[in-house]
């Protein structure tokens, strides 16, 4: 048994599961401390995977922060987790910059749309800045006709509160203030890339009823409203400040995320990855992978047929030949060039329907 045992050694190590998260499922709620202070400390960044979680740390239910919690929770299907970060006291100001409370979440890491909670609009035009410079999102919530946003973000979304045209904010119901949390708790629900962020039920919001005018008003100014369908909130417009729609920036940047995570997965697992044919070939493949996937997705077109019945590919892959890579590229150790083509599937938003009733 000895000498087996010399022959053929054996590790076996025993690993606990970890839960999958998937990508951009998580959004950051961003407020201020509890107006009492709790007993113990609040962590600067924490993850919450229940609204009474949120109450028990110490923030009471009609602090900003737990209001939001609340909101988020409310959604159906409701979020895995969130994240809360609290804004610190600076040390010549009242309150620390956003930029530095983000980019302390950010550290943290495991979220995706910053969704601010008792913070002054103020302070909206430095979240979308911070926020054009990373791979998130942030989400927000005016109550007046006018988007506060003027500049044209990439990453910024806004969602109108008002509940009629006639709205008086300083009597709006307080969930009137969280409607971005519902929408993005709501949306970040299913799987990225394959939602629309028009028409997803929300709950725990007042009815809305505003009129088609101001509504059309909304989607011009690229912002976002909701309906009331049948006593349910529905939201509508789902675009970004820039005008693109936030499923095509959601879905871009998981693809980014999982083109990024799959080659670096290959080279760790690799022994070496040669710059020869081969080592082409296993990158290509990787990048076909995520391609498809995005696919199943429904980011980027379906493999088609032209009217002669030809093949016609979602996406076309272009990486160097072996015959065009030059020494000082083999000396650097960098492939360069890997490019791929694909087109958006975009989403229905709307359906014209013409009929002919005859006898």
């Amino acid at each position: 048994m000895n000498d087996l045992k010399n022959i053929v050694d054996i590790s076996i190590d025993i690993q606990n599961p970890s839960p999958p998260v998937g990508f951009g499922e998580c959004l950051l709620i961003v407020g201020l401390p509890p107006v009492i202070d709790p007993a113990k400390p609040i962590s600067a960044v924490g993850e919450y995977q229940s609204y009474k979680r949120v109450l028990d740390v110490g923030f009471a239910a009609d602090d900003p922060v737990a209001i939001a919690a609340r909101i988020a929770f409310m959604q159906s299907p409701k979020p895995r987790s969130l994240f809360i970060a609290v804004r610190q006291e600076g040390a010549s100001v009242a309150l620390e910059p956003i930029k530095d409370t983000l980019d302390r979440a950010n550290d943290v890491g495991g979220w995706y749309a910053v969704c601010p909670a008792g913070i002054g609009v103020e302070d909206f035009d430095d979240i979308a800045k911070w926020t054009e410079q990373q791979e998130k999102i942030f989400a927000y919530t005016y109550l007046s006709k006018d988007d506060p946003l003027t500049a044209t973000y990439n990453r910024a979304i806004g969602w109108c509160g008002l509940l009629r045209d006639d709205s008086d904010q300083n009597q709006l119901p307080e969930e009137c203030s969280y409607a971005h949390v519902a929408a993005v708790a709501k949306c970040l629900s299913f799987v990225a890339g394959s939602e629309s962020w028009a028409y997803k039920a929300v709950n725990g919001m007042p009815p809305f009823a505003l009129s088609s005018e101001l509504r059309n008003g909304i989607a011009e100014a690229k912002s976002n409203a909701f309906i009331n369908v049948s006593s349910k909130n529905y939201t509508v417009n789902g675009m970004t400040r820039i005008g693109e729609w936030i499923d095509v920036i959601r879905g871009r940047d998981w693809l980014t995320t999982e083109i990024r995570q799959r080659i670096f997965s290959l080279m760790a697992k690799e022994p070496k990855i040669a710059f020869l044919d081969g080592g082409l070939v296993k990158i290509q493949n990787e990048l076909t992978a995520c391609l498809k996937a995005a696919q199943e997705r429904s980011i980027i077109e379906l493999d088609t047929f032209d009217d002669d019945d030809n093949e016609v590919p979602g996406f076309v892959i272009n990486i160097p030949r072996m015959a065009d890579i030059t020494p000082h590229q083999r000396a650097s150790r960098k492939l360069s060039g890997c490019t791929f083509t694909a087109k958006l599937a975009g989403a229905i938003h709307a359906v014209e329907v013409h009929g002919t009733l005859t006898y």
